[in-house]
């Protein structure tokens, strides 16, 4: 039987976190529930699919509007980090979590 996973997306959330950090988080949760199942060999198709997703991700900063594709970001041993603008500050990373038996 092949071991499953679920979706973890983490990065500190206070009152001076970025609202699209907030909004991105918020929009990928609803395309990637955290409640979906994934096999190992999934991971590399799903984050990438989740980078097409923030690619097309619009928000605005300050009365400008931006597309998602700004955002710097890296996939590292099956995890996505999102940066913050103008920064190298990890804002958000998605990963993988091993469900319990």
């Amino acid at each position: 039987m092949d071991k499953k996973y679920r979706i973890t997306y983490s990065g500190k959330i206070t009152s001076k976190t970025p609202n699209y950090i907030l909004s991105l988080r918020a929009h990928l949760k609803g395309v990637f529930p955290e409640t979906e199942r994934y096999g190992e060999e999934e991971f590399d198709r799903i984050l990438h699919c989740i980078g097409s997703f923030i690619n097309d991700f619009h928000f605005k900063v300050r009365n400008s509007s931006y597309r998602g594709s700004i955002l710097k970001r890296v996939i590292q041993n099956n995890s996505l980090k999102v940066f913050n603008l103008g920064d190298e500050k990890v804002m958000l990373t998605i990963s993988f979590t091993p469900l319990g038996t």
